[in-house]
């Protein structure tokens, strides 16, 4: 019976525990497994299903704890019972001997033999029996410490995939916020890119205008607006074209063209070209060399230069090309000659000026500007004012570049006034006033002329001009065609006087 007892609280102590336990067993590599999760709701799952098994495993684990303590302490109890039985058996052969009836001796020794040799018999099986039970005991006792080391590594294993959890749930959190940071930030990108883009395109579509215009420019450059077109032109209109061009000669003279040229480059120039302003230059190449009057003087070129090329010729019957080309100079020439005849003849001037205004009209609608000549001139007179600028810049495309375009300016003022001349009912005239007096000396006259600079006083008629620095510009009758026995100056020439 004994027997028995130990077997089943034995069995019941190592019972079966197999989902507990593995439950315990397996509870460190689910854990351990929680760093190959990859989504937070799983490892939330897994970690909760590891936490159950770990509590009903302990739980259990605690139960068995108790039932063994309690079995524990009744085999004690039987074992010391065992062993007050056997000290017993063994005192009763003596208890016989003691104690025994009116036996003969060779009774009571073969008894107590005989029953000594039982005694000891089951004293013998009892022992093993207890042996064999301590053994179990002792194994149940080391599986009971194993569980209980097993439950703890559980219980650490699932503290360290509680903290795994918390800390894979707040990278999954921080990983979250850096997407939607990363997001915002794509969203935002992708606006730039949009407003970027339609910024291209309006930049693109600016452009497309830009160069339309360029193109357009560039046209109205080589060929400007042909003011003549209109019937009428107000003096304003004319005056103010005309102190446009004086003020971009001005600006040239004194900041762009400010180096005296040598003589032998002016040679060289004289060999290339047939324009008067060279031989001019080589004249007064003693006056260049004074600082005080160089600007007046390339001033004075200038003049010279857009004077002949553009409009008549200073002394001479010839014109430019650049209105018109060759049409329009023979034009202007014939309108020109003729003029002269009926002055002479006393005859009446408005039919000849009214059919200039006409034929001035057509050849201006028909022909405009000669790009090709107009063009030639600016490189032709880009090539001799360049020995005015600066030589340690002479080599400087920045230089050359601001005395093309400030020529350019000019040119294009000069053949928009000349267009305008020959298309207007009234009769324009460019006079240098340089006609001498007695004594074939120029006077300064103060109605007609501004002095830019003199070194004598008073300035009055009786000063002398030394030269002039540009012409100054007459107008004969009215836009409307009648009063040609009328003149007005609509501006001033300027001088320099002794």
């Amino acid at each position: 019976m004994l027997k028995l007892n130990l077997t089943f609280v034995l069995q019941d102590i190592a019972g079966p525990v197999t989902p507990a336990a593995e439950a315990v067993n397996h509870s460190s590599p689910q854990a351990n497994s929680c760093t190959e999760i990859n989504s937070t709701t799983e490892v939330a799952e897994v970690t909760e299903v590891a936490t159950e098994d770990i509590s009903k495993a302990s739980y259990e684990h605690e139960q068995r704890q108790i039932n063994a303590q309690i079995r524990i302490e009744e085999l004690l109890g039987l074992l010391q019972e065992k062993d007050r039985k056997i000290e017993q058996l063994k005192q009763e052969p003596v208890q016989s001997s003691i104690w025994g009836f009116t036996r003969t001796r060779t009774l009571w020794v073969d008894g107590t033999s005989s029953n000594t040799g039982h005694f000891e018999a089951k004293i013998q099986q009892l022992t093993s029996e207890l042996s064999q039970q301590k053994d179990l005991t002792n194994q149940w006792i080391e599986k009971s410490r194993l569980d209980q080391e097993n439950a703890d590594k559980a219980k650490e294993d699932a503290k360290g995939a509680w903290s795994l959890y918390g800390d894979m749930l707040s990278r999954a959190v921080g990983a979250e916020d850096e997407l939607a940071m990363h997001r915002s930030a794509a969203s935002a990108y992708e606006d730039r890119i949009k407003t970027l883009e339609t910024n291209i395109d309006d930049l693109k579509t600016q452009n497309t205008e830009l160069q339309s215009k360029l193109e357009t420019a560039k046209t109205t450059n080589i060929k400007p607006r042909r003011v003549a077109d209109s019937s009428k032109v107000s003096d304003d209109e004319i005056i103010q074209i005309w102190d446009k061009m004086r003020h971009n000669i001005s600006i040239m003279a004194s900041n762009i063209l400010t180096e005296c040229p040598f003589e032998k480059d002016l040679n060289d120039i004289m060999n290339n070209t047939s324009c008067d302003v060279v031989q001019m230059i080589r004249r007064d190449i003693w006056n260049l060399e004074d600082e005080d009057n160089r600007s007046s003087m390339v001033e004075r070129y200038l003049w010279l230069a857009v004077i002949e090329t553009v409009f008549k010729k200073n002394g001479g019957g010839e014109f430019g090309k650049s209105w018109a080309g060759s049409v329009g100079q023979s034009f202007s020439l014939i309108i020109d000659k003729l003029a002269y005849i009926i002055e002479d003849s006393e005859m009446d001037l408005s039919k000849l000026i009214h059919w200039k205004s006409d034929g001035g009209k057509m050849i201006n609608q028909l022909l405009g500007i000669d790009k090709g000549e107009l063009q030639r001139l600016i490189g032709e007179m880009t090539d001799l004012f360049s020995h005015f600028l600066p030589r340690d810049r002479n080599n400087d495309f920045k230089g050359f570049d601001k005395l093309e375009k400030g020529l350019r300016k000019v040119l294009l003022d000069a053949v928009q006034l000349q267009a305008i001349f020959m298309s207007s009912k009234a009769q324009f005239d460019v006079d240098w006033l340089d006609r001498p007096g007695r004594g074939g000396i120029v006077y300064y006259r103060p109605g007609s002329m501004e002095a830019e600079g003199y070194m004598k006083e008073p300035l009055d008629r009786g000063s002398m001009v030394e030269f002039h620095l540009f012409p100054s510009l007459m107008k004969r009758g009215t836009a409307d065609g009648d009063s040609y026995d009328q003149s007005i100056q609509l501006t001033k020439a300027r001088v320099i006087c002794d």
